[in-house]
């Protein structure tokens, strides 16, 4: 019975070179979906670095900064508390009645939680603020709860959540602070009570309107801007491209940058491992916004989508506009951008969604010889013999005529399952290998069962379904 289990393991070197034969023949397509993009209506006003998020399937778009007169022509920034909703399939935003900022409110971290928005730091036109809050849904009527207040000022930092804890990386402390922060702040949501703890500060320069992401268990720091003072007094921005993963264990891992800087972009997860950072401001033009003035051509359209698995950045087709800090909200399977930056000193009313649309691979001849290898016998098998089954050990047992390698088959096939083939490959794809000795513990149990466990039930004449 022992040449039973050399079967076994012959069955299944084959089965895997004819896997690693048909993975190998189909090409390596880097970017396997694209994003279409279709347009919603616009807001009642320009408006960049507001809060954005869903609630109850009603977008809400909170304060935020205009230039009501043109940079250029000498016009000041201004900051706003109104609030926007456009509720689902309405062909028209609503204005709120005032009250629901405690103040004129922009550059504040916000992430939408479940049923909540979670709202921290921010500016005015004066200062920075440390207040935390929540805007909850209810009924008609929308609400702010007050949260701890961050341990320092903060605006321009960005946010994700895991699970219902909050994090708060990099920003300023105040306006003229002469260089960004690498503070990173967590909230418990469920015990608010505690307030902010400090997390390991990030790695590298500090940074303002970084892009953070949460995605497959681990928070994802990416880009930003750090601040100097020049000889002259002014605060220059350095652009980023390094990036960094904040696992459970609050360590900070190095990834690969980021092919050009995407500061202040909106991003999102996608699926189960991928990040997808939508336009940004790389900085190419950042030297020379004075001279193009209205002529600046606008910040990035490209879309790139980083894979958390394998560490690697592509290019995944274009935005109808690049935006910058705005947010991008997730609204079921589409990603909305509500307004943002579109140019230096340039605010844009226009919201866009993006629904993510998959291409599938082709299925090449490769492919179709191994499935009708595996296939065609089978079917041979079942015709050939279904005519003999005459007895309950016909069926279940070849009435005890099986021979050894048939015997070893059949064993080894009882041990495979679609979780052997598929859901294990991909589990040790996506984390690690934990589950290699589990498999390969088949090669030393195989012998015991047929040496032991076979000739016991044989010779009770028990059958079951190995």
């Amino acid at each position: 019975m022992l040449r039973a289990t050399l079967a076994a393991a012959l069955a299944a070197g084959v089965l895997i070179i004819a896997a690693d034969v048909t993975a190998a023949a189909a090409p390596d397509d880097p970017t396997p979906a694209s994003l279409a993009w279709t347009r919603l209506p616009d807001l009642p006003a320009p408006r960049s670095g507001h809060i954005a998020g869903l609630l109850d399937g009603a977008l809400l778009v909170l304060g935020g900064t205009d230039f009501p007169v043109g940079l250029f022509e000498g016009g000041a920034k201004v900051w706003f508390d109104d609030v926007f909703v456009l509720d689902p399939d309405s062909p028209r935003w609503r204005v709120l009645p005032p009250g629901l900022l405690p103040r004129p409110l922009a550059y504040a971290a916000a992430a939408t939680v479940g049923a909540q928005i979670v709202v921290a730091g921010g500016s005015d036109a004066t200062r920075h603020y440390a207040d935390a809050f929540l805007i909850e849904r209810a009924g008609d009527r929308f609400t702010r709860t007050p949260l701890p207040p961050l341990p320092v000022a903060t605006a321009m930092a960005g946010v994700a959540s895991l699970g219902r804890t909050v994090f708060v990386v990099g920003g300023q402390e105040t306006p003229s602070t002469p260089a960004a922060s690498r503070h990173v702040w967590a909230l418990d949501l469920d015990q608010p009570g505690r307030g902010w703890r400090a997390v390991t500060p990030l790695p590298g320069p500090g940074r303002l309107l970084p892009v953070v992401v949460a995605q497959a268990g681990a928070l994802h720091v990416v880009s930003g801007a750090s601040l100097a003072a020049s000889a002259d007094g002014t605060i220059r921005r350095t652009y980023l491209t390094d990036a960094w993963r904040l696992g459970p264990d609050d360590a900070w891992t190095p990834l690969t940058p980021v092919p050009r800087p995407v500061v202040a972009a909106p991003a999102a997860a996608a699926g189960q491992s991928h990040i997808l950072v939508l336009g940004g401001d790389d900085g190419r033009l950042a030297e020379r916004v004075q001279a193009l003035r209205d002529a600046h051509p606008g910040f990035s359209r490209d879309v790139l989508a980083y894979h958390v698995i394998t560490d690697t950045w592509v290019r995944m087709g274009t935005l109808p506009a690049g935006l910058v800090t705005t947010t991008a909200v997730r609204a079921g399977d589409a990603l909305v951008i509500p307004g943002g930056e579109d140019r230096p000193g340039h605010r844009s009313p226009a919201v866009i969604s993006g629904t993510l649309e998959l291409r599938t691979r082709a299925f090449f001849a490769l492919d179709y010889l191994v499935l009708a290898a595996y296939l065609l016998p089978l079917i041979w098998i079942g015709a050939h013999f279904s005519g003999r089954n005459e007895t309950r050990d016909d069926f279940f047992l070849g009435g005890r005529r099986v021979p050894w390698w048939a015997a070893g088959l059949s064993i080894y096939g009882t041990q495979l399952s679609a979780i052997t083939f598929l859901a294990i490959p991909a589990k040790a794809y996506a984390e690690d290998w934990t589950f290699l000795p589990g498999n390969l513990s088949i090669l030393f149990i195989a012998p015991v069962v047929v040496a032991f466990y076979l000739p016991f039930y044989r010779g009770l004449r028990v059958t079951t379904a190995y």
